[in-house]
């Protein structure tokens, strides 16, 4: 992965906290029982995350390297 410009990746396990403390208690309910790659991924879907900024791989979620160019 790293060799395809996605040197940043997190376990689903970690980020499906982060997010489940941000989304409304309805969601959460309701995709309590899938696998946490579901629930990052719909996060990620509603949120309109760019999908060339991430891969979802098995247990991890993949960030590429974000470039920022600022303006004066």
């Amino acid at each position: 992965m790293l060799k395809v410009g996605l040197p940043h990746r997190t376990p689903y396990t970690e980020v499906r906290p982060q997010l489940e403390a941000n989304v409304p208690p309805e969601v959460v309910q309701l995709l309590k029982h899938r696998p946490d790659k579901d629930l990052v991924a719909a996060c990620l879907s509603v949120y309109a995350a760019p999908r060339s900024c991430y891969h979802l791989g098995y247990t991890r979620l993949f960030f590429h390297t974000v470039r920022v160019y600022w303006k004066d």
